[in-house]
Protein backbone atom coordinates (compact mmCIF):
# COMPACT_ATOMS: atom_id res chain seq x y z
CA UNK A 1 0.00 0.00 0.00
CA UNK A 2 0.97 3.57 0.86
CA UNK A 3 3.60 2.95 3.62
CA UNK A 4 6.34 0.70 2.93
CA UNK A 5 8.71 -0.01 5.91
CA UNK A 6 9.25 2.35 8.71
CA UNK A 7 11.27 4.91 7.37
CA UNK A 8 10.10 8.16 6.53
CA UNK A 9 11.86 11.18 4.97
CA UNK A 10 11.15 14.61 3.54
CA UNK A 11 10.42 15.03 -0.03
CA UNK A 12 10.25 18.37 -1.93
CA UNK A 13 7.76 17.68 -5.35
CA UNK A 14 5.64 19.76 -7.28
CA UNK A 15 2.01 19.16 -6.20
CA UNK A 16 0.62 19.43 -9.75
CA UNK A 17 2.09 16.73 -10.63
CA UNK A 18 2.50 14.81 -7.52
CA UNK A 19 -1.16 13.04 -8.09
CA UNK A 20 0.36 11.39 -11.20
CA UNK A 21 2.78 9.63 -8.82
CA UNK A 22 0.24 8.72 -6.18
CA UNK A 23 -1.27 5.24 -6.16
CA UNK A 24 -3.45 5.85 -2.58
CA UNK A 25 -4.92 8.80 -1.78
CA UNK A 26 -5.59 9.21 1.78
CA UNK A 27 -8.20 12.19 2.71
CA UNK A 28 -9.57 13.25 6.11
CA UNK A 29 -13.78 14.47 5.22
CA UNK A 30 -14.66 17.36 7.15
CA UNK A 31 -12.49 19.96 6.19
CA UNK A 32 -10.87 18.85 3.90
CA UNK A 33 -13.60 17.33 1.00
CA UNK A 34 -16.86 18.89 2.86
CA UNK A 35 -16.91 22.22 4.20
CA UNK A 36 -16.83 22.50 8.09
CA UNK A 37 -19.44 25.24 8.05
CA UNK A 38 -22.07 22.47 8.60
CA UNK A 39 -20.09 20.79 11.61
CA UNK A 40 -19.46 24.31 13.32
CA UNK A 41 -23.07 25.47 13.06
CA UNK A 42 -24.13 22.02 14.32
CA UNK A 43 -21.83 22.14 17.72
CA UNK A 44 -21.20 25.33 18.41
CA UNK A 45 -24.64 26.80 17.78
CA UNK A 46 -27.20 24.19 16.90
CA UNK A 47 -26.41 21.99 19.89
CA UNK A 48 -26.01 24.49 22.33
CA UNK A 49 -29.21 26.38 21.69
CA UNK A 50 -31.57 22.89 21.55
CA UNK A 51 -29.85 22.16 25.23
CA UNK A 52 -30.33 25.55 26.32
CA UNK A 53 -33.75 25.25 25.71
CA UNK A 54 -34.46 21.55 27.11
CA UNK A 55 -32.36 23.29 30.58
CA UNK A 56 -34.53 26.45 30.81
CA UNK A 57 -30.96 28.66 30.84
CA UNK A 58 -29.63 31.21 28.82
CA UNK A 59 -27.94 30.74 25.32
CA UNK A 60 -24.60 31.64 26.31
CA UNK A 61 -24.41 30.35 29.71
CA UNK A 62 -25.08 26.62 27.80
CA UNK A 63 -22.69 27.43 25.25
CA UNK A 64 -19.91 28.20 27.87
CA UNK A 65 -20.56 24.87 29.59
CA UNK A 66 -20.86 22.65 26.54
CA UNK A 67 -17.80 24.23 25.11
CA UNK A 68 -15.96 23.04 28.14
CA UNK A 69 -17.67 19.64 28.19
CA UNK A 70 -16.59 19.43 23.83
CA UNK A 71 -13.30 20.66 24.76
CA UNK A 72 -12.80 18.10 27.54
CA UNK A 73 -13.00 15.37 24.97
CA UNK A 74 -11.67 16.66 22.15
CA UNK A 75 -8.15 14.46 21.08
CA UNK A 76 -10.60 11.21 22.45
CA UNK A 77 -12.93 9.25 19.94
CA UNK A 78 -16.07 9.95 22.21
CA UNK A 79 -15.43 13.49 20.54
CA UNK A 80 -16.74 12.04 17.69
CA UNK A 81 -19.62 9.73 18.88
CA UNK A 82 -23.41 11.08 18.41
CA UNK A 83 -24.49 8.08 21.11
CA UNK A 84 -21.83 9.78 23.80
CA UNK A 85 -23.22 13.30 23.57
CA UNK A 86 -27.06 12.00 22.71
CA UNK A 87 -26.77 10.09 26.19
CA UNK A 88 -24.48 12.81 28.18
CA UNK A 89 -26.96 15.80 26.79
CA UNK A 90 -29.98 13.92 27.17
CA UNK A 91 -30.53 15.17 23.37
CA UNK A 92 -31.17 13.20 19.94
CA UNK A 93 -27.91 14.69 18.78
CA UNK A 94 -28.16 12.54 15.45
CA UNK A 95 -31.95 13.84 14.76
CA UNK A 96 -30.41 17.15 15.27
CA UNK A 97 -27.96 16.83 12.94
CA UNK A 98 -30.27 15.37 10.41
CA UNK A 99 -32.57 18.30 10.93
CA UNK A 100 -29.97 20.49 9.16
CA UNK A 101 -28.77 18.11 6.64
CA UNK A 102 -29.24 20.77 3.98
CA UNK A 103 -25.79 23.05 5.30
CA UNK A 104 -23.64 19.76 4.18
CA UNK A 105 -21.44 20.55 0.99
CA UNK A 106 -18.41 20.03 -0.58
CA UNK A 107 -15.75 22.71 -0.38
CA UNK A 108 -15.50 25.00 -3.78
CA UNK A 109 -13.72 22.45 -5.91
CA UNK A 110 -13.36 18.89 -3.95
CA UNK A 111 -16.05 17.17 -5.50
CA UNK A 112 -14.40 18.00 -8.99
CA UNK A 113 -11.15 16.95 -7.38
CA UNK A 114 -12.41 13.40 -6.40
CA UNK A 115 -14.31 12.69 -9.69
CA UNK A 116 -11.08 13.12 -11.55
CA UNK A 117 -9.17 11.49 -8.93
CA UNK A 118 -11.46 8.54 -9.11
CA UNK A 119 -11.54 8.41 -12.73
CA UNK A 120 -7.32 8.03 -12.37
CA UNK A 121 -5.79 4.10 -10.95
CA UNK A 122 -5.54 5.90 -7.62
CA UNK A 123 -6.92 4.03 -4.68
CA UNK A 124 -8.78 7.01 -2.99
CA UNK A 125 -9.70 6.19 0.61
CA UNK A 126 -11.80 8.31 3.33
CA UNK A 127 -10.37 8.34 6.37
CA UNK A 128 -12.61 9.70 9.25
CA UNK A 129 -13.63 9.88 12.96
CA UNK A 130 -16.84 10.54 11.86
CA UNK A 131 -19.53 8.88 13.45
CA UNK A 132 -21.52 6.30 11.56
CA UNK A 133 -24.34 8.29 11.78
CA UNK A 134 -22.91 11.28 10.47
CA UNK A 135 -21.09 9.90 7.63
CA UNK A 136 -24.29 8.16 6.43
CA UNK A 137 -25.59 11.28 6.74
CA UNK A 138 -22.72 13.23 4.79
CA UNK A 139 -23.22 10.26 2.09
CA UNK A 140 -26.46 10.44 1.63
CA UNK A 141 -26.55 14.45 0.79
CA UNK A 142 -23.63 14.33 -1.39
CA UNK A 143 -22.72 10.79 -2.93
CA UNK A 144 -19.12 10.81 -1.50
CA UNK A 145 -19.07 7.10 -0.47
CA UNK A 146 -19.23 6.65 -5.16
CA UNK A 147 -16.74 8.70 -5.73
CA UNK A 148 -13.94 6.76 -2.94
CA UNK A 149 -12.83 3.14 -3.59
CA UNK A 150 -13.24 2.48 0.65
CA UNK A 151 -12.92 4.25 3.63
CA UNK A 152 -11.60 3.38 7.00
CA UNK A 153 -14.07 4.53 9.81
CA UNK A 154 -12.04 5.08 12.33
CA UNK A 155 -14.13 4.37 15.41
CA UNK A 156 -14.34 1.43 14.33
CA UNK A 157 -10.48 0.68 14.54
CA UNK A 158 -10.89 2.00 17.80
CA UNK A 159 -7.37 4.03 16.83
CA UNK A 160 -7.65 7.91 16.55
CA UNK A 161 -7.04 9.85 12.98
CA UNK A 162 -3.74 11.55 13.92
CA UNK A 163 -2.20 8.77 15.77
CA UNK A 164 1.09 7.24 14.85
CA UNK A 165 -1.54 4.05 15.51
CA UNK A 166 -3.51 4.60 12.33
CA UNK A 167 -0.61 4.22 9.65
CA UNK A 168 -0.64 0.31 10.85
CA UNK A 169 -4.42 -0.13 10.33
CA UNK A 170 -4.07 1.44 6.86
CA UNK A 171 -1.16 -0.85 5.97
CA UNK A 172 -2.77 -4.20 7.44
CA UNK A 173 -5.84 -2.83 4.94
CA UNK A 174 -8.21 -2.79 7.93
Amino acid sequence: MVFRGAQYKAVTFDPKTAIDACDTLMLDMDGTILDLAYDNYMWLTHVPERWAEQNGMPIDEARKYLLGKFGAAQGDLRWYCLDHWSEHLGLDVAQLHRDNHHLIDYLPGARNFLEQVSKASINVLLVTNSHQATLDLKDEVTGINGLLRWHIHIPCVRVRQGTAGILGCVTRGV
